[in-house]
């Protein structure tokens, strides 16, 4: 029996218990397929279609009836959920449809999400959002790919922004304290657009043709990203650890940025190399300095709302 856990406590099983649920899920679902598999070829056409079906119709009409807190009804929501994506694949299949993959994933996601948004569970919505990743970067390397012109840079800076509309949405719907399921989200859209954004601010060569002309879009992603994050996690609903990621990804780009910029500087010598170097090394501490200025401050605000 899980031990009475209360919203404000900050203790392991907050998020211990929802990892534990979905690990045992993924069990239970994995076995199905496995079922599926072994006798996939022995099995007629109808039987292949209705029996993925059939558990899926099962594990919703158990999602609905139980109460929505149920931990029966919450795994049943999630072996619906990936029982939606297995009954359209083995119906694509079947009847040899041809369809692009991030096709049937983006089907698969938006159902998931539906379903997520509805439970308000964050196993629910992390699984939504792996189903979503999958489809955003099989349409990116199919679709998007061949026209970018830079797609190593923008193709992850789009999913940075991508992510962060859903973790929106999971903040606007979900409820309780904050959750593993949002520092997964935070944690994802900030590496991707830090990546984006490093790449690009090492490939440019002047300010004139580079930065600010054909490779601005991942920076401008990034700030937008860690804007939004400060400004909800550090004022709006105080969540010190998401704040503090967004923070140390904005110093990092702009201790980057100002390192970048100095080693620019057409010098000669190893005088003017030395004098570069300190001002980066300068740079980087100022950067620093105010970071951890900020942080303190968050802190403050934090204690001042609790």
């Amino acid at each position: 029996m899980l031990p009475n856990v209360s919203e404000t406590d900050q203790s392991p099983l907050k998020w211990i218990w929802p990892l534990a649920m979905a690990f045992g899920a993924s069990q239970v679902i994995a076995g199905i397929v496995f079922f599926f598999a072994y006798n996939w070829r022995e099995l007629p056409d109808i039987a292949k279609i209705a029996l993925p079906q059939s558990v899926m119709v099962g594990a919703f009409l158990i999602f609905a009836l139980l109460p929505r807190d149920a931990i029966v009804g919450r795994i049943a929501g999630i072996a619906a959920m990936v029982m939606i994506g297995v009954s359209m694949a083995v119906v694509g299949q079947v009847y040899q449809l041809g369809a692009d993959p991030w096709r049937l994933f983006a089907i698969w996601a938006a159902l998931a999400g539906m379903i997520a948004i509805v439970l308000r569970d964050d196993v629910h919505f992390a699984l939504s959002l792996a189903i979503a990743s999958a489809a955003y970067f099989l349409y990116a390397d199919q679709e998007l790919r061949p026209f970018l012109p830079q797609p190593d840079s923008l193709i992850p800076a789009a999913y940075g922004v991508f992510v962060l509309i859903i973790l929106s949405v999971r903040e606007h719907v979900a409820d309780g304290p904050p959750s593993w399921a949002r520092w997964l989200m935070v944690t994802a859209l900030l590496s991707m657009v830090t990546i984006s954004a490093l790449i690009d601010l090492f490939h440019f060569d002047s300010f004139g043709r580079g930065l600010f002309a054909e490779r601005g879009l991942s920076s401008l992603a990034l700030l937008i990203c860690t804007g939004a994050l400060i400004y909800q996690f550090g004022y709006r609903r105080v969540d010190r650890p998401s704040c503090a990621l967004a923070l140390f990804v904005l110093s990092v780009f702009v201790g980057a940025f100002g390192v970048r910029v100095l080693f620019l500087a057409d010098v000669d010598g190893l005088a003017g190399a030395s004098f570069l170097f300190i001002l980066g090394a300068l740079w980087v501490v100022g950067v620093t300095a105010v970071l951890a200025h900020l942080l303190r401050t968050v802190a403050v605000h934090r204690e001042s709302v609790s």
